[in-house]
């Protein structure tokens, strides 16, 4: 029985606090009653447009005059007004007014004593418009990206052009100034109506699509092949990124626009992947192609105490018909620690095995021999003064 007992109040409490719960939501018979003194104010918010993230064509306020006769706008239910956020996508509010044909404004510090229908003033938001100079020296419009008043261009905003990779934003045509991020968008609103809705953003390109490289760790990605275009020289010397491109075949492209590549280190390694080729790259596959671009201070290591052949050269350990070499120059050296057999090694300055022509690379390239007993000399009947001969002393 005591049981029964417990469980019915503890049903009754939950009612009674269920029933409270219910008496707590805000009506407009319980503003009424509470308020007396009221106004309906309707807010018409027109096509497209959400409040509180509801899509709603209009939402009911009341205003609530208090002892000093001051007005407070309140939202069924939810609070005042500037708890919400109306919003309309590509567009943003300019302001309330009083008749659907905007004609008077309405001020919110004003007082009234009659209902109101306000009406949601709408502006498209302002843009910053992206072009690019044609060959014909005309400007050619890509895209654009909206902002509010006063808003400023985020240096995430994405531009592309099909073909075409993006070197930099500018604000002039001739990509002389670039583009300060920190620039305000110059648009006003004047008399209820936008001006200066457009600045003008110019874009310089590169044609064909690369991967743009202006620090050590950005030449990494040539490992997953593709092309590369060099922004300014990069330095490994002192960087904490290391170069494994030993590894590679490579068959991309490589624009060097006049820059260098400096202090790259390719350490055959003692243990791990170990191929048969080794250099700056494993291979340059068919296609491949190295332009205008300085590789300084090159090393090239090899401590090997296995007996399979290698294939050894400071740009690669095989160079395939059909690379293109175009106004390459190679400076650095090959280091031999430890070698199982010279006899078997097939070496280069440029690559143990060189199957394109060499009449674009200009190359200083040392050999420091450690191993006792061997010496080396360049194959005079090499047309490309490439190869290198191991004698034993």
């Amino acid at each position: 029985m005591k049981k029964k007992l417990l469980v019915m109040l503890i049903m009754c409490a939950l009612c009674a606090a269920l029933f409270a719960g219910c008496s707590n939501v805000v009506t407009r018979e319980k503003l009424e009653k509470q308020y007396g003194d009221r106004i309906t104010v309707k807010f018409e918010m027109g096509e497209g447009c959400t409040i509180s993230s509801q899509d709603n064509m209009s939402v009911f306020y009341y205003y609530q005059k208090d002892s000093s006769g001051a007005a407070q706008i309140i939202q069924l239910g939810t609070g005042k007004l500037s708890d919400t956020r109306p919003g309309k996508a590509g567009h943003f509010l300019e302001g309330w007014y009083t008749s659907a044909d905007f004609a008077e404004k309405w001020d919110f510090s004003r007082k009234t004593d009659k209902d109101l229908t306000l009406y949601a003033k709408w502006l498209p938001n302002f843009k910053y418009v992206f072009y690019y100079v044609d060959a014909n020296n005309e400007e050619q419009r890509i895209s654009s990206v909206d902002v509010g008043q006063g808003g400023t261009l985020s240096a995430s905003a994405k531009v592309s052009r099909e073909g075409h990779t993006l070197l930099g934003l500018y604000s002039d045509r001739e990509c002389e100034n670039k583009w300060d991020h920190s620039t305000k968008h110059i648009g006003t609103v004047e008399n209820g109506e936008s001006v200066n809705t457009e600045v003008k953003v110019y874009t310089d390109w590169l044609e064909g699509e690369y991967t743009l490289v202006s620090k050590p760790s950005d030449f990494l990605s040539v490992t997953a092949g593709g092309n590369f275009y060099l922004l300014n020289s990069i330095d490994f010397t002192n960087s904490d990124t290391e170069w494994n491109g030993g590894t590679v075949d490579f068959d991309g492209i490589i624009e060097g626009n006049g820059h260098t590549i400096k202090g790259v280190t390719a350490e055959f390694p003692v243990f791990g992947v170990r191929t048969a080729e080794w250099g700056i790259f494993k291979t340059l596959k068919t296609g491949a192609k190295l332009k205008n671009v300085k590789f300084e201070n090159v090393t090239v290591t090899i401590e090997d105490t296995m007996t399979q052949p290698r294939s050894v050269g400071l740009l690669a350990g095989i160079v395939e018909e059909g690379v293109t070499l175009e106004n390459v120059e190679l400076s650095g050296k090959i280091v031999l620690k430890t070698v199982a057999r010279p006899g078997n090694y097939t070496m280069g300055l440029i690559a143990g095995e060189l199957n394109s022509s060499v009449a674009g690379v200009v190359r200083r390239i040392d050999i420091d021999n450690r191993l006792s007993g061997y010496g080396w000399h360049l194959d005079e009947t090499d047309p490309n003064f490439n190869a290198i001969v191991f004698t034993e002393l």
